[in-house]
């Protein structure tokens, strides 16, 4: 994304945002970019400037970084739908970055057990940002009784144990 105002406006191609993370940030200059070709009068320096203004009022779409309120402790939470390994890292990540001084505890519901089987090395690796994990039972959605007939499911919480030095913990599910 560039333009005559881009040096002053964004600095290093970074848009301020209402949303942490760098996976955030990505998004958000696609938008710009994928807005500026659709509508060539976002392309000019004041279409420009409304088009950051939008991009900086955006709080974000449901289920993704959502806040959802703050306990009678403090502790503030939020609500993301992240489930392949890549966007639970990214979202751990954009957490610690917001909230730099903060333990960022990472509540988990794996969904499907052929998902889980498939990605469990890199889904327990994408943990490591968070400073607790708290372990629920994958969910048995969609085709999971039939999954489960043929195929033995994975065990994430021994996965788990075995693969993290951290006191992590398996619950059941809600």
């Amino acid at each position: 994304v560039r333009s005559k105002k881009k040096e002053e406006s964004l600095e290093h191609g970074h848009i301020p945002l209402q949303l942490p993370g760098e996976f955030n940030q990505a998004n958000a200059r696609a938008a710009l970019c994928a807005a500026q070709v659709a509508y060539p009068d976002l392309a000019t320096e004041d279409g420009e400037v409304q088009a950051l203004a939008a991009l900086a009022s955006f709080h974000g779409s449901w289920r993704r970084f959502e806040y959802k309120g703050e306990m009678a402790n403090g502790t503030l939470v939020y609500d993301d739908y992240a489930h392949h390994p890549t966007a639970v890292r990214e979202t751990l990540e954009a957490a610690k970055t917001r909230f730099p001084h903060a333990r960022v505890w990472a509540i988990f519901e794996p969904h499907t057990y052929s998902r889980t089987k498939a990605t469990l090395p890199e889904l327990v690796a994408s943990f490591d940002a968070a400073d607790q994990v708290l372990l629920a039972h994958i969910l048995s959605a969609q085709a999971a009784i039939i999954y489960i007939a043929t195929i033995k499911p994975p065990d994430p919480a021994s996965c788990w144990r075995v693969q993290r030095a951290r006191d992590d913990r398996a619950m059941p599910s809600w």
